[in-house]
């Protein structure tokens, strides 16, 4: 199953980032990623900064990855031969090693650490020479960058191609996603790997990773992520629940609650199993009766005779039917979310606030 991972800088106050870590501890992250060569973030006090940030992951069993380049250590005075007892010193278990290093380094690196390779630097011929020089991909990690400017992300299409070749070469994949409590100046529009993502809401782009981008691990690029949007990624990686934002839903009995899609899928809706097994609502009269968007929650009223009850999410517009009652709608920010409901995928519906009509509402 996939991991989720998070990330600190440099710029943010030691005692915000401590406390991020802790608080998102409960939630199954492993990774941590920094850099030590963001041109915006001072470099004074960055290598105590950084022996406090290994301490504080290490304490809550996590794994700090710590973005280095060639240039790292010259702004440290630190030669190249020193690189490896330098960062030793500073009690570094994990390298994501940029442009600049020659494959006798990386695997110098990788005998004394865990090694991340920048993705865009992978190819057949680094591979090939990889494999001459007596690099083990099996026991690398291939990372993708972020990017901060707005339109420069990569295309979903061209990153499906790429990572089908990594795991060709047994290398294991990592992403970055946007948070979506605190974004990361100078540019503040989000740091996503790809460009897609970077108006997806932070659930929707880590599960697209996992079912169609061939991620391992998936990071969150920016300083914070919420806490209900980390909850659901806990919940799809432990229990395999997609949890769907909703609006104006009339009835409460299906909040919160753990349903499921048929395993017979249907081409137009996701068909609820507990409605019609469990809940087995009666004397539905028909309200509502109107056009079926994309997102639309149904149920069929009393006309429909035995199917009485059923409730329903659609997956293609659908013209209004008399038989069937429009009850509620799942969110802009969740219908993404509604491809990947397949044969027997658990859902549950989530809202905060109920209007003046007793409708859940975001």
């Amino acid at each position: 199953m996939c991991m989720l991972g998070a990330s600190i800088y440099f710029s943010t106050p030691l005692e915000e980032n401590e406390r991020y870590l802790k608080e998102i501890s409960p939630f199954n992250v492993k990774y941590i990623f920094t850099s030590m060569q963001i041109p915006e973030e001072k470099t004074e006090q960055q290598l105590e900064l950084l022996k406090k940030f290994i301490s504080v992951t290490n304490r809550l069993g996590m794994k700090l990855m710590v973005d280095i380049s060639p240039e790292t250590f010259r702004k440290f005075n630190v030669q190249k031969a020193g690189a490896i007892d330098f960062l030793k010193s500073l009690d570094v278990k994990c390298v994501r090693v940029d442009y600049g290093f020659d494959y006798s380094e990386i695997k110098a690196f990788s005998n004394e650490f865990e090694v991340v390779l920048n993705a865009s630097t992978i190819d057949e011929d680094f591979y090939q020479k990889g494999l001459e020089k007596g690099l083990d991909f099996t026991k690398l990690i291939a990372c993708h960058n972020f990017y901060p400017r707005k339109d420069t992300g990569l295309d979903k299409d061209w990153i499906i191609r790429k990572n089908k070749k990594l795991k060709a070469f047994g290398l294991k994949v990592m992403m970055f996603i946007p948070g979506d409590e605190k974004k990361r100046g100078p540019v503040f529009e989000g740091l996503p790997t790809v460009e897609a993502h970077r108006s997806q809401s932070v659930f929707t782009s880590f599960v697209e990773c996992l079912e169609d981008l061939l991620a391992d691990e998936v990071l969150i690029g920016d300083i914070k992520a919420s806490h209900k949007e980390l909850a659901k990624i806990k919940d799809y990686i432990d229990n395999g629940v997609i949890t769907l934002e909703v609006e104006h839903l009339s009835d409460l009995e299906y909040i919160d609650r753990c349903l499921s899609n048929r395993k017979d899928v249907a081409m137009n809706v996701v068909r609820c199993v507990e409605s019609r097994t469990i809940l087995k609502k009666q004397d539905i009269v028909p309200y509502n009766t109107v056009q079926r968007e994309i997102g639309t929650i149904t149920m069929d009223n009393e006309r429909y005779g035995r199917y009485q009850g059923e409730l329903q999410i659609v997956k293609r517009p659908l013209e209004a039917d008399e038989r069937v009652n429009v009850i509620g709608e799942v969110c802009e920010s969740s219908k993404g979310l509604l491809q990947y409901i397949k044969d027997g995928t658990k859902f549950k519906f989530v809202g905060v606030d109920k209007d003046e009509n007793n409708h859940v509402s975001l």
